[in-house]
């Protein structure tokens, strides 16, 4: 079987001819441009590859300075107990005292004891029983933040059920008071409950909020 013949004019063949050059550019283009794509595509997984190990490294400095700042052996629980100045805890819950009961407490040990050292040695070697936070001093002055529920939800027929109320101890300059933070808690007309959520904190199970820091 004969193969069809194709009979062209000159004008077709310039034509085709033409075209055929056109594609070949865009053909080049695209060339040119996957390459540069695939030399971008490795930039990047080296910058990634070099972030996350930043990354790493910046995380592991920070547990470890964690670690030594509020650790049980941290540089600052072997120095003596001064009754001069106010006792605040600023670690978690379980082993959070009251500052009033803690500060009378270790005035009444400055005066029946002689030896500092030995006294407050004798205070940390003594087995802690883990118990609840006690509540903040009463009599010191309240501020109040309100915090709003979250941006978008309708509270449209919904029931408020009360509040989500934590205290931390704050200071501000030449003032000392409790800074109270207030979250609305709601029932949705679905059912669900809601509660406002909590401020980022640097310590959000600490009584101590970062102006004492």
């Amino acid at each position: 079987m004969k193969e069809p013949v194709i009979t062209l004019t000159l004008e077709e063949y310039e034509e085709l001819r033409k075209e055929h050059e056109c594609l070949e550019k865009e053909h080049a283009e695209l060339q040119r441009k996957y390459e540069a794509s695939l030399q971008e595509y490795s930039r990047q997984v080296e910058e990634i590859s070099a972030c996350t190990a930043v990354i790493a490294d910046l995380r592991w400095k920070l547990a470890d300075l964690t670690r030594r700042l509020w650790g049980k052996s941290s540089e600052k629980r072997h120095l003596p107990e001064d009754a001069g100045q106010l006792s605040i805890c600023f670690e978690s819950p379980s082993d959070v005292n009251d500052p009033v009961a803690e500060e009378q407490k270790t005035a009444g040990k400055s005066v029946t004891s002689e030896n500092g050292y030995n006294r407050f040695r004798k205070s940390f070697t003594k087995k802690i029983t883990p118990h609840a936070r006690k509540p903040i001093d009463p009599s010191l002055p309240r501020e109040e933040i309100i915090i709003p529920m979250p941006e978008g939800l309708s509270l449209e027929g919904a029931t408020k059920l009360g509040e989500e109320v934590s205290e931390q101890y704050a200071v501000s300059p030449a003032r000392f008071y409790v800074k109270r933070i207030i979250r609305p808690k709601y029932r949705l007309a679905d059912g669900r409950i809601i509660t406002a959520p909590m401020p980022v904190m640097a310590h959000p199970h600490s009584n101590a909020s970062e102006s004492v820091l």
